[in-house]
């Protein structure tokens, strides 16, 4: 038996496979930008602490990230230079 995907097949597994479970897209995404900041973040090798406050600490960055994405889809006239322009200002602010 011969299956054919489609272009929307494709493009449904790379976007699983990159961001995870799409069910709820701006969790998805604050998770993804929240790993992406992660990643240029450097922290002291000596810096002690506990695996529980690492995760209460990601918990709350992912919220705030929640809310921004949440903030800046409710923008009607929203662009790439606009985008760039929140991204630069409004997430450094985050940070």
């Amino acid at each position: 038996m011969e299956t054919c995907l489609t272009t929307k097949d494709v493009i449904d597994f790379l976007l699983n496979a990159y961001f995870g479970n799409l069910d709820n897209p701006i969790h998805t995404a604050a998770n993804a930008a929240y790993l992406d900041l992660n990643r240029t973040i450097e922290f002291k090798k000596n810096a002690d602490i506990n695996d529980e406050v690492k995760v209460e600490l990601r918990h709350e960055a992912v919220e705030i990230i929640k809310q921004s994405i949440d903030k800046l889809t409710q923008k009607k006239d929203i662009n790439q230079d606009a985008f760039d322009k929140w991204h630069t200002t409004h997430i450094r602010q985050q940070i």
